[in-house]
């Protein structure tokens, strides 16, 4: 099922899943949002969509959390963690074509707000606290 960003005056509202003729029928404008970087980054609330480039923006920081890393700061965290071997294992179980096996693989930047990421540091038993955590740790580290 797709996600849909509300957007108004070029700043995520909310991002709900749905299916288009759903969308159709609400007042205000919502934007298809992908988890792959077709429109820039996985949209969540106080993003920035520009439409004359036709992407989302996630904001450097909310709340002190970085909301982007890259995929080497991530790996590079994981391996601190000693969680690496067992990512990189279980992804490569996954099918090619599995959306989190994809997403891993492919992004070049980790965005705090991805489902799939989100989903991914749960199975690692890490609550919201501790994926904060994750990022501002992860954030720090010079590739």
């Amino acid at each position: 099922m797709p996600y849909f960003a509300k957007v108004n005056n070029g700043v995520v509202q909310s991002v709900i899943v749905a299916d288009a003729d759903y969308i159709s029928t609400l007042d205000g404008e919502y934007i298809e949002a992908f988890d792959d970087g077709r429109r820039g980054c996985y949209p969540g609330p106080g993003h920035t969509y520009d439409d004359n480039t036709d992407s989302f923006r996630a904001p450097t920081t909310v709340n002190g959390i970085p909301q982007l890393i890259s995929r080497g700061q991530g790996r590079r965290q994981l391996k601190s963690e000693g969680l690496l071997g067992v990512v990189e294992g279980n992804i490569q179980s996954l099918p090619v074509d599995d959306e989190l096996r994809m997403a891993y693989e492919d992004a070049g930047t980790w965005d705090r707000q991805s489902p799939a990421l989100n989903n991914m540091l749960k199975m690692l038993g890490k609550d919201d606290a501790a994926a904060d955590a994750f990022f501002i740790s992860a954030s720090t580290i010079k590739l």
